[in-house]
């Protein structure tokens, strides 16, 4: 799992509220929880020259998608960016 890339899928919410430092990132070519589970622990950039760093906090449903918390909030316009997880 060398440099996989991925994108946002959404930021995590409940009902009321909505966690701009957690998003949900949908990575390519992983298609279970398990090879989810394997990404767990990784850091996770977003593109560009002030990349925002975050880390794969954990696996995210069962069809491959996982949960990362960032250092600093996110903006909206991140949901559909691509991250880049190393």
């Amino acid at each position: 799992m060398i440099d996989m890339k991925g994108y946002i899928q959404n930021f995590t919410r409940g009902k009321d509220t909505s966690k701009n430092n957690a998003v949900i990132v949908r990575l390519d070519g992983v298609k279970d929880r398990d090879s989810a589970q394997a990404a767990v622990g990784k850091k996770v950039t977003t593109p560009g020259a002030r990349g925002v760093l975050g880390r794969v906090a954990s696996p995210h449903g069962n069809n491959g998608a996982v949960k990362v918390v960032f250092r600093k909030p996110l903006p909206g316009q991140a949901v559909s960016a691509k991250v880049s997880v190393v």
